[in-house]
């Protein structure tokens, strides 16, 4: 904390990234869910 009162974070740059990281991830997986069933479908067929 600077003395008028700033709080510096040197690492604040990571709670976007957290962001980014978690939803890429869930996006990523319903892509996989989602072509995994459609290929389940297909060999069914």
């Amino acid at each position: 904390m600077l003395p008028d009162g700033t709080l510096v974070e040197r690492n604040f740059f990571l709670i976007p990234l957290s962001y980014l990281f978690f939803f890429s991830g869930i996006i990523s997986i319903l892509f996989v869910a989602i072509f995994s069933t459609v290929k389940k479908t297909n060999i069914v067929k």
